[in-house]
């Protein structure tokens, strides 16, 4: 049985020409970064080469510097839990990536302050107001942190009016931008002081992910014991990793977007009115989303028999965050949108990708449905 690979956003196969480029850093031109010798020297130039290349495809050289580090997980505990800032409180929402809320409920708890929950709308989007209304006018509050695009729904913020509210209040944002970077055009507002990338979200290699900082953001390290990445981020860098994203980003980034990540959008709305019509899916977020991403729930299901059934069926996605997999709760993403709780019990993502056809959809709906039926669902149709 052919599979049918729907789990995009925990991590999108590595594409040929990162793996190309990354060759070379890992046999015949391997060195560390760090050494005076030739083929150290030759590693930093690479490395500085791909630093140039991230940040240039983010638009935001000319405002702040790049940080690598091993994933986006480190970059968002990195800025959260060292960021230079005063207050106790950390304003965030249950919509957020896990390493986010974990990271901001250690740095409340460490200050003697709490988490203020922004509540998302029922389609799934941090708004303005809402925001304004928790931060107010920022007193004890040393950061905001929002994801630029839901991992789970693909939901996204108006983030350049969530940056004004922050920029406005004086307060720090953290912007969460893993699903979006390298995916669709990014840029960074003016009032945001840090910004988590990927790589392996959008075709690049897993173990580095980068924290883009303001010029005038402060951070202090959390991995100590080496000056490297301007003594941010002690250990040696993954040169060859770097390498691979830099020339991914270089042909994928906000600079050149492949018309095949947006293509998806029409690819993701057939999918979701095949499920719909098929075993009466119903979809959870609504306005401007990741054009490859859905999240739907199969009345009559649970989430994991489901997913159990989904991969004997030969399809992959996942039911949330590939940081939670293995848990047994419902998705506390959809929790958070205040839908019938059958909503968050029977929660699926599926994330398309480059590469997906229509076929590779039809396919799709039709063993969503087959696995309805193994579930115990009473009525497809």
């Amino acid at each position: 049985m052919r599979r049918i690979y729907a789990d995009h956003n925990a991590t999108s196969p590595l594409r040929g020409a990162a793996l190309d480029a990354m060759v070379a850093y890992l046999t015949t031109d391997a060195g560390n970064p760090g050494s005076i010798h030739a083929e150290g020297q030759r590693s930093r130039a690479a490395l500085e080469r791909a630093r140039r290349q991230v940040l240039g495809a983010l638009d935001a050289a000319p405002r702040g510097s790049l940080t690598f580090t091993s994933s986006a997980t480190e970059a968002n505990n990195l800025a959260i839990l060292g960021l230079d800032a005063e207050g106790r409180d950390v304003v965030t929402s249950r919509l957020e990536h896990p390493s986010v809320i974990a990271a901001a409920e250690h740095r409340a708890q460490r200050a003697g302050g709490h988490v203020r929950w922004v509540r998302p709308d029922a389609g799934g989007r941090i708004t303005p107001d809402a925001l304004a209304g928790v931060l107010g006018t920022g007193e004890d509050v040393c950061c905001v942190a929002i994801g630029a695009a839901n991992h789970e729904l693909g939901t996204r913020p108006a983030l350049d009016e969530i940056a004004r509210v922050c920029a406005d209040a004086g307060v720090w944002l953290h912007v969460d931008a893993a699903q979006v970077f390298g995916r669709t055009p990014l840029q960074v507002p003016a009032g945001v002081q840090s910004m988590t990338l990927a790589s392996h979200k959008a075709g690049g290699p897993l173990g580095v992910g980068a924290l883009w900082l303001a010029a005038d953001a402060r951070v202090a390290p959390r991995a100590l014991g080496g000056a490297q990445e301007r003594g941010l981020r002690a250990g040696t860098e993954n040169v060859a990793a770097a390498v691979g994203w830099g020339v991914i980003i270089g042909a994928s980034g906000s600079l050149d977007v492949p018309a095949e990540w947006g293509a998806l959008a029409l690819l993701r709305d057939r999918l979701e009115a095949a499920l719909a019509r098929g075993c009466g899916a119903v979809v959870n977020g609504s306005g401007d989303r990741l054009p490859n991403t859905t999240n739907v729930s199969v009345p009559g299901t649970e989430f994991e028999p489901m997913l159990m059934a989904l991969d004997q069926l030969g399809v992959a996605c996942s039911a949330g965050s590939a940081c939670s997999a293995g848990s047994l709760e419902p998705s506390p993403v959809v929790e958070a949108l205040g839908l019938e709780p059958w909503r968050a019990r029977s929660a699926l993502r599926f994330s398309l990708g480059p590469g997906t056809t229509a076929a590779d959809v039809d396919e799709l709906a039709a063993r969503v449905v087959a696995a309805a039926v193994r579930c115990g669902r009473a009525e497809v149709a």
